[in-house]
């Protein structure tokens, strides 16, 4: 996979980070509430959901996942019908939102 983003650049966002990164997955950007520009772990914040949701990213996605722990803002992610992808790594298992709810 060429393109993959995390959404939310928090504590959890850095650790899916740091798993991919360890396993030789380049991680493209962050979509994240945090200014664009900035960086995190050296990999930089491309747009925000509500942009993401608009199609700021629209075609330039291979796999997305979530970094986000915060329920609400899981929810809100569920509800804009973003789809996420649930496994990167076979030895990894990250949740896709559909399974919480």
């Amino acid at each position: 996979m060429e393109n993959v983003y995390i959404i939310g650049a928090g504590a959890r966002g850095r650790l899916a980070y740091q798993i991919f990164s360890e396993g030789g997955v380049e991680v493209q950007g962050f979509i994240s509430s945090e200014p664009k520009g900035t960086t995190v772990e050296g990999v930089p914040v491309v747009c925000s959901i509500d942009e993401f949701v608009e199609g700021y990213l629209s075609g330039k996605v291979d796999a997305l996942f979530l970094g986000i722990g915060d329920n609400y803002e899981r929810f809100q992610i569920h509800n804009h019908g973003i789809r996420l992808a649930q496994n990167l790594l076979p030895s990894i298992f990250f949740y896709n939102i559909h399974l919480l709810y």
